[in-house]
């Protein structure tokens, strides 16, 4: 079962949980790291599907559970991407390549959070599935 709504639900969740972290760090610091806001997006990712879970029997299964880290890696690949070309162009002066390059740097660099989005939440969900005892119907 497709569950388009949870998923969109999840996924927006964890950028806008990532989002707060990196301009909470702003606010604090003056700078962000990657590691707090992977680490915020993959904690909001599991308290989002284990309310989802918790809601709905036998939700999710395991090809759920990997349909939201897919689009939740793909979502957070296009975040990181556009948050680079965006610190680029903030000081474009600080790089050693001009915007030709930044058509290669930030999709590659954007691998890095869109990685990171991925195993946690795979890790998420199994997580959850293991805490609302879901098991995948066999054939």
């Amino acid at each position: 079962m497709v569950d388009a709504p949870a998923t969109a639900a999840i996924v927006t969740a964890q950028l806008l949980a990532m989002a707060a972290a990196v301009v909470l760090d702003l606010w604090l610091t003056g700078g962000f790291g990657l590691v707090l806001p992977v680490v915020v997006s993959g904690l909001v990712g599991a308290m989002a599907m284990m309310f989802v879970g918790s809601r709905r029997a036998g939700w999710p299964t395991r090809p759920e559970t990997w349909r939201v880290a897919w689009w939740s890696a793909a979502a957070h690949w296009a975040a990181g991407a556009a948050a680079y070309a965006a610190l680029y162009f903030s000081d474009p002066t600080g790089y050693a390549f001009g915007p030709a390059g930044l058509l290669l740097a930030a999709p590659v660099l954007g691998l890095l959070p869109g990685g990171a989005a991925l195993v946690l939440t795979m890790c998420a969900g199994d997580g959850v599935r293991t805490a609302l005892e879901v098991t995948d119907p066999t054939i």
